[in-house]
């Protein structure tokens, strides 16, 4: 049911049809009609004569249309009118253009103008009472054009027709004119070569009239015209009582305000229908002077202008009306597929059916490893991890993923292997245009999963569903959500464990987020995993590993021979590894060059940097969804003080052994000053306390320097904490907000 609580209309106020919309009931005057006398109850415009100059009343003629119950002409029959009408008056541009237009030789202008158009509307067999009931109101049209008003005129033609709707009314007034008109046309068209045409065209004075083809055409554009926004309103009318038909008017107060406008309008457009047809009567009797006068032109452009005004409020009043509509369908949407996200059901191809906009669409998925298009049954009773995005992915982000999901066909058994579908979340009108199709193109190079196959198909309540806070919670950065075999969301997004643990971590389920962490010791062999190989292969061996980084590099010069001076003299195998800052760039990228120049250690490469640093801040937040606290949870305050660490650009050190979890961390300075202070202050410690003992106890005892510590996140990263302590001296972190452009 729509929503009964009001909404202004959006529709712009127009003084001109305020003023109409506002008359007395019965009154059926344009904007500028006003009474021919003051005995009179009829209205005209200001330039509104006597349809004829005879007097006699012509509203008596034709009785009223009344037909025996059950005999009415049908909704769908009379609805069925409107493309015919809309053929009809289709066919009059290309005449009335070819009236001044040189035609070819030997070819007659009706021929041409046969040959230039064929009748597209299919054949139909209009029901006798609806036939029968046409012919007779283009009878009552005639008939009015010999005396009266136009507004006498319109009231005539629907009393004629009490048993009818509005729209109904207006539509069989409509074709009744269009028949009369289009018989116009008819002969007019082929009386230069059809005999019968000819002789009814001489009739109608149809070849006097068109050797004036200068002033006539004057005459016949505005009739054209005035048609146009005739068979505009008539169709904005439609729209709105069907719409009315289909949602009840009392639920919707923008609805019922558009319903009451109706019978205005429609009694407007018949009267306009009228004199259209009267000024098409009238040809017949002008002589050449009354054909070159601009006067009937005038009134019809009036009759126009005050037609078109009134359209353009009801179009405005449609447009809100069918806005409302589209919001309530797609939030009853939303809600039946936030339902179905949060259930499940037992096929889950019913549940991506409705995400991925494949109800009408047979092949709604495109494999980029294959190059083809594929149904949803590829993806019936299987874990499917939705990549969602808009264009802005970090390429190292690509890169890492893909090696993931590569080794993950091989690690995983069939029954647990999952699919990744690329979910873009887009602006259709950006895909529209070179740029924005070439970056979406770009993006799938490296891609060896699925993809919707037409973005623009993905309904605005699957959208919305995506960046529903208590769905998927997307904004702006790719997440990675999870739907179960039967489609229910199983994870809102699984990145932090896919970062963390790989494929191990299917099925990204938060039971399995805690299981995994239960296991889990802050080591060196956590922190850096499988990244590298030859760490790897460190690590089995048990010696002593030390991960730095910052972007100091004559900092780096002296930790490094520092470093390798005291290994050295304790008799330890010791290997460092260059692990940059957090969002590595230019800065970092030069002190791999140089310490790789001059062989000061090991270094990671550029994406194995990035995919370090990320996998460590998603650390912080999956222990963040599982409710851990730095003040609690020891190995979250590890993590964060790292990522404090990481954040900052100056040096800093972590070393470890092996599998081991004895470890020791310091910023750049105070572990310098550990390095340096071995040979002459606690070297002597070292057979009692071991190398890993004496260090630690050292470097507790160094005070904490003057500091500045930051813990960066990506401004779009959501559920922040509210209270961080700082990893140098435990004392709470101030929280602000900080905008940031470093391309170096």
């Amino acid at each position: 049911m729509l929503s009964t609580k009001p909404t202004p209309s959006t529709a712009s106020d127009n003084p001109a049809y305020e003023k109409l919309i506002r008359s007395e009931p019965n009154s059926f005057m344009s904007p500028t009609e006003k009474p021919l006398s003051h005995s009179r109850t009829s209205f005209m415009t200001p330039t509104e004569k006597p349809l004829s100059h005879s007097r006699a009343s012509a509203s008596g003629l034709l009785p009223k249309i009344v037909p025996a119950a059950g005999q009415e002409a049908r909704d769908s029959d009379i609805k069925a009118l409107l493309p015919i009408i809309e053929d009809i008056f289709s066919h009059d541009s290309q005449t009335i253009d070819a009236m001044v237009t040189p035609v070819a030789k030997g070819v007659p202008t009706s021929t041409r103008l046969l040959e230039d158009r064929s009748f597209q509307v299919g054949y139909v067999t209009l029901p006798q009472n609806l036939a029968y009931l046409i012919d007779q109101i283009g009878c009552e049209i005639a008939c009015q054009c010999c005396g009266g008003t136009t507004a006498d005129a319109s009231a005539t033609i629907l009393d004629k027709l009490p048993e009818y709707s509005w729209e109904n009314r207006l539509l069989i007034v409509l074709a009744a004119f269009a028949m009369i008109y289009g018989q116009f046309w008819l002969v007019s068209q082929s009386y230069t070569s059809n005999q019968l045409a000819k002789s009814v065209a001489v009739l109608k004075r149809l070849p006097y009239m068109f050797k004036q083809t200068n002033v006539l055409k004057n005459r016949l554009d505005a009739v054209k015209n005035l048609n146009q926004v005739i068979l505009d309103i008539t169709k904005c009318i439609v729209e709105i009582t069907q719409l009315s038909s289909q949602y009840n008017a009392q639920d919707d107060p923008m609805i019922a305000k558009a319903l009451s406008h109706v019978p205005t309008a429609v009694k407007q457009t018949i009267k306009s229908i009228v004199a259209c047809a009267c000024k098409i009567n009238e040809l017949t009797g002008l002589s050449s002077e009354q054909l070159g006068s601009t006067v009937d032109a005038w009134e019809l452009s009036s009759w126009t202008h005050d037609l078109r005004n009134m359209h353009n409020y009801l179009a405005e009043l449609l447009k809100a009306c069918l806005t409302r509509i589209e919001k309530r369908r797609i939030e009853e949407e939303f809600e039946h597929l936030k339902l179905m996200l949060k259930t499940g059901q037992a096929d889950n191809v019913i549940v991506l059916s409705a995400l991925f906009g494949g109800k009408d669409e047979l092949q709604p998925l495109y494999d980029l490893a294959r190059g083809r298009r594929v149904n949803l049954d590829v993806l019936r009773g299987k874990y499917v991890l939705l990549f969602v995005t808009d264009l802005d992915i970090p390429q190292e982000e690509l890169a890492i993923l893909e090696q993931i999901y590569s080794e993950s066909r091989g690690q995983l058994t069939k029954e647990h292997q999952y699919e990744i579908v690329w979910f873009p979340v887009v602006d259709p009108n950006i895909l529209q245009t070179a740029a924005g199709r070439k970056q979406f193109e770009d993006l799938q190079i490296n891609m060896k999963w699925l993809r919707i196959y037409d973005p623009s198909l993905i309904s605005p309540a699957a959208i919305m569903c995506m960046k529903d806070t208590e769905l998927f919670n997307f904004w702006k950065q790719p997440i990675l959500g999870v739907l179960d075999r039967h489609g229910k969301l199983a994870s809102r997004n699984a990145f932090p464990m896919m970062w963390i643990w790989g494929s191990l971590a299917f099925p990204f389920t938060s039971d399995r987020e805690h299981e995994l962490w239960a296991a889990e010791t802050w080591r060196i062999e956590f922190i850096v995993d499988a990244i590298d190989q030859q760490i790897a292969d460190w690590l089995s061996e048990g010696i002593h590993i030390v991960l730095y980084g910052g972007e100091d590099i004559d900092w780096i010069r002296k930790f490094t021979t520092a470093a390798r001076s005291v290994a050295r003299d304790a008799g330890i195998v010791l290997q460092m590894v260059y692990v940059g800052k957090k969002n590595p760039k230019e800065r970092v990228r030069k002190a791999i060059s140089t310490i790789e120049a001059e062989n000061l250690s090991y270094t990671l490469n550029m994406n194995i940097i990035w995919y370090f640093w990320v996998r460590l801040e998603s650390m912080f937040f999956s222990k963040q969804e599982l409710d851990s606290t730095v003040d609690t949870d020891p190995l979250m305050a590890e993590i964060a003080a790292t990522l404090y660490m990481g954040g900052s650009g100056h040096g800093f050190a972590i070393l470890g052994r092996g599998m081991a979890a004895e470890m020791v961390r310091a910023n750049g300075g105070s572990f310098l000053t550990c390095l340096t202070d071995y040979f002459n202050i606690w070297k002597i410690q070292v057979p009692e306390k071991g190398f890993m003992g004496a260090l630690i106890d050292h470097l507790r005892g160094i005070p904490v320097p003057p500091h500045c510590c930051k813990f960066e996140v990506r401004g779009t990263s959501r559920g922040m904490p509210d209270k961080l302590k700082c990893a140098e001296c435990s004392r709470p972190m101030e929280r602000m907000t900080v905008y940031t452009c470093c391309d170096d």
